[in-house]
């Protein structure tokens, strides 16, 4: 079933984008990577300077260069595979690594440390914007009322899914990147069936879905790409003004980069929230690692 959901994916968001690519001017998922026997995974030989590792050691932040075809040169966060990190592997080493690119996971091994001598400098990632100073929400806080637009083209507020269990991400549609924003989109439908056959379930519940991308992420797109995730009135996704997803995703703590003269390539961290049917912030989930599971868990006990 997840094969089918992302294969159509690209065959639903393909039309949309054309004339603009995934990643610089023409690239396409696979590009000059080479490719599984059973064309079910992309690889990538690519290099790149690590600049933090995670305490586990199976997580790193890696500044790497262009990978042609797939992505443009930018700082991102990879998942050790295999045998795991090298022992002397430390910050700020020059290393080659391949990328292994799933249809919902992607995972790096093979790295080779690089003399020294050979390390090279880039430029700094600039900002994509300059996001409106606003104080960060925490779990108990109660969720601003700011205003959007959904995927229907209709004029909403957040206080008007107040008395309903909300989670609510963030996306951008043109992500290729497996296990970033498609993930989040994959784990909601997943949590939307669980919810969907669930005695217990909230007797209220919505899924969220916005975009920070509002540019391209017109509602006509976003009603497209939620054809792909279909989730029968539970699930609305949103657009707006660029200054208020701005403010929304500084407070919970959202940060972007968009490489420099490009439209589509963005650094970007995840977030995805629990908001109870009170509209106070009940749980902020970091990062790609949480289950449907313990989403629909969060959901039952928000307040």
């Amino acid at each position: 079933m997840k094969r089918l959901i992302v294969c159509a994916l690209w065959i639903i968001l393909i039309p949309t984008i054309a004339g603009c690519s995934l990643r610089q001017e023409a690239p396409r998922l696979g590009g000059e990577g080479t490719e599984s026997a059973d064309r079910k995974i992309r690889r990538f030989e690519v290099r790149g300077v690590v600049r933090e590792i995670a305490p586990d050691r199976q997580r790193l932040a890696i500044e790497h260069e262009v990978i042609p075809g797939y992505m443009a040169a930018m700082t991102m966060p990879f998942t050790a595979g295999g045998d795991g990190l090298p022992i002397e592997l430390e910050v700020d080493d020059q290393i080659e690594f391949t990328y292994h690119v799933a249809e919902t996971e992607s995972w790096i091994d093979n790295i080779r440390i690089l003399p020294a001598a050979q390390e090279e400098t880039s430029e700094p990632i600039p900002s994509v914007r300059l996001a409106p100073e606003k104080e960060p929400l925490n779990v108990g806080d109660e969720l601003p009322d700011y205003a959007f637009e959904n995927h229907e083209n209709e004029a909403v507020n957040l206080k008007d899914y107040r008395g309903e269990a909300l989670a609510l991400t963030f996306i951008y549609t043109r992500c290729p990147v497996p296990d970033f924003c498609p993930r989040m989109s994959l784990r909601f439908r997943e949590a939307c069936e669980l919810l969907a056959e669930d005695a217990e379930a909230p007797e209220r519940w919505r899924l969220l879905t916005l975009t920070f991308d509002p540019g391209f992420d017109t509602p006509e797109v976003l009603k497209n790409y939620a054809s792909v995730f279909a989730c029968e009135g539970n699930w609305d996704y949103l657009t707006g003004e660029i200054s208020t997803i701005d403010a929304i995703t500084e407070q919970f703590g959202l940060r972007f980069n968009r490489v420099a003269g490009s439209l589509t390539d963005w650094d970007h961290n995840l977030r995805t929230v629990i908001v109870g049917p009170s509209g106070k912030v009940a749980q902020i989930l970091i990062g790609n690692l949480w289950t449907a599971e313990e989403l629909v868990a969060g959901l039952k006990s928000a307040r």
